[in-house]
């Protein structure tokens, strides 16, 4: 055999030759069972011994509830960096106190066939550059005094449109139904959605930019997520029609948490009625196959897991009127947890704050999403009655 043909006959054989091989062996494996334990024990063990509160601190007395307040209130601004943005009592009138840090235009204003007329802002954050759209939603006629909502977007891939539009999302057109039923609404998007998408008006990029800003260091997704709803707050409270008075803040998902956590940052929602998942990243019984980690990424908060767990961060809204809520067994992650992460807690919370009638909770069978009449119900009974 020619050394030509030697060689092809070898490189043929060579992959064979490879991996006929007997793999080698792992002598460690052995050595290190005995000796270590995951990286995801470890870091469960690390936050439970370091994190500042869990459920059984629960229900604070009211000195010691103010206390809690204001540190959740301030490591959450401190972490995201948006201690300007936070609105503390807010004249009355047509200023805001935090008007020089956004801007806002009316690029369309038109009326749907029920008589609500849709005007479409688009606002921009001046520290960031972000531009969002914001609608607000008027009732027909020109009533002025009127109670105000603001909107919050959940996951999926038409935040915006879902909120204003279509009556069969889970988002159910909230913000049109409350113009329906005699409210002002404002609603924005996910910054990273819908119209705001690279595959606009349909889309999603929250991994591609959520994981992009986390590596900034700055301006993460929920501090310009939040900018956003206290900047449609704003404009919704120096509206003409609006009483700045009477507002409160609703959503389903992720927009029952920017809600509450909006609730936190402004003094101008006074109600809120939210749907968000209720559930906990790591349940005080649970072990490291449980673990999952923080699955939608733009939960990420840096820094505030020193706390404790997210169902932490919705107790200081307290004791301001709050709606909670789900949808029943469909919704199975919030039927497995509300009870004992969630509506035990609110419950025996707002009695020790000697407000029992300001906090309810609301099942319907209608699986993860919003329950429109109940909403209204709700803040009808806020803010008309």
């Amino acid at each position: 055999m020619n050394s030509r043909l030697t060689f092809a006959v070898l490189s043929i054989l060579a992959p064979s030759i490879v991996f006929a091989q007997e793999r080698p062996g792992d002598p460690l494996a052995e050595v290190y069972a005995r000796e270590l334990r995951s990286s995801v024990e470890s870091l469960m063990d690390q936050y439970r011994r370091e994190r500042a509160w869990d459920t059984s601190d629960f229900p604070l007395k009211p000195e010691e509830f103010e206390r809690f307040r204001e540190e959740v209130i301030t490591t959450f601004t401190a972490s995201l960096g948006i201690e300007r943005w936070v609105v503390r009592n807010p004249p009355e009138g047509d200023a805001s106190p935090i008007a020089e840090q956004f801007k806002t235009r009316i690029v369309k204003e038109f009326v749907l066939e029920n008589g609500v007329t849709i005007q479409a802002h688009v606002v921009e954050i001046i520290d960031t550059g972000d531009t969002i759209p914001v609608v607000v939603c008027l009732p027909p006629g020109d009533a002025k005094g009127l109670p105000g909502i603001l909107c919050c977007p959940g996951h999926g891939k038409k935040g915006l449109h879902d909120l204003v539009f279509d009556r069969l999302s889970y988002q159910r057109a909230i913000a049109v139904r409350l113009a329906e039923a005699g409210f002002a609404s404002v609603a924005i998007e996910k910054i990273d959605t819908g119209y705001l998408s690279r595959s606009a008006p349909v889309g999603d990029d929250e991994k591609a930019i959520t994981t992009f800003r986390l590596g900034l260091g700055k301006d993460t997704t929920r501090a310009v997520q939040l900018k956003a709803a206290v900047a449609a707050t704003e404009i919704l409270a120096i509206h003409p029609r609006v009483d700045e008075t009477r507002m409160g803040a609703t959503g389903v998902s992720l927009g029952g948490w920017l809600a509450i956590q909006t609730g936190l940052l402004s003094d101008r929602i006074q109600a809120v009625a939210e749907y968000a998942t209720k559930s906990v990243f790591l349940g005080d019984d649970a072990d490291p196959a449980d673990f999952s980690g923080v699955g939608d990424l733009c939960h990420l908060v840096p820094g505030t897991f020193q706390l404790g767990d997210r169902n932490i961060l919705m107790f200081p809204f307290a004791p301001r009127p709050l709606m909670s809520g789900h949808g029943g067994p469909k919704d199975s992650n919030s039927h497995r947890w509300h009870e004992r992460y969630y509506t035990s807690i609110h419950r025996a919370q707002y009695e020790a704050l000697g407000k029992p009638e300001n906090f309810r909770y609301h099942t319907h069978d209608g699986g993860h999403s919003i329950h429109p009449e109940a909403v209204i119900d709700f803040f009808d009974e806020q803010f008309r009655q």
